[in-house]
């Protein structure tokens, strides 16, 4: 981690959103730095499970889009 490590959204007006390291966003070991543009959609923990008829992604269109889930399962401490 250093100074480098920045996250700025840019909304669909031209404004910038600056996002706070450890707060609204964290570094993972496996993540990389570059730049990227699109919609972005939430997926909640991105779970697709049939047998239990629970699915992040029913009636979310992700085709083409940026497609944001939170880190690890809910109840994951429990």
């Amino acid at each position: 981690l250093g100074q480098q490590n920045t996250l700025t959204l840019t909304t669909a007006k031209g404004e910038s959103i600056t996002a706070a390291l450890n707060s609204d966003y964290e570094v993972c070991s496996f993540g990389g730095s570059g730049q990227f543009a699109g919609e972005i959609v939430f997926c909640g923990y991105g779970i697709d499970d049939p047998e239990s008829k629970y699915n992040d992604f029913a009636q979310v269109d992700v085709k083409n889009k940026i497609v944001v889930i939170m880190r690890r399962n809910p109840g994951q401490s429990d």
